[in-house]
């Protein structure tokens, strides 16, 4: 992307722009790809791990607590990175 500054004034292409309105929708709809992969691996994985852990001969209780891990550091993981999203964010 190159910009022009004409007596001060920073030009920058428009957004109606055919390439960039192209590359603006890649970019949205590999976002949404992404998503949804994360949300089906962490489907996926819940559904594996009881199976799984069924076989090995596992409690209830050990299988409750492996599952949870994953979701209590989701859950620590929301406020730090919004502080970080915060003073880092895309503006």
């Amino acid at each position: 992307m190159s910009l022009a500054v004409t007596s001060g004034i920073c030009i920058t292409p428009s957004s109606r722009d055919p390439a960039m309105v192209r590359t603006k929708l890649l970019v949205v709809f590999l976002c949404f790809l992404a998503v949804l992969t994360f949300y089906i691996e962490r489907v996926g994985f819940s559904i594996a791990y009881t199976h799984a852990a069924s076989l090995a001969g596992l409690s209830q209780t050990t299988k409750g607590h492996v599952l949870s891990a994953f979701y209590y550091g989701y859950a620590t993981s929301q406020i730090p990175g919004s502080w970080l999203a915060k003073k880092h964010g895309g503006g």
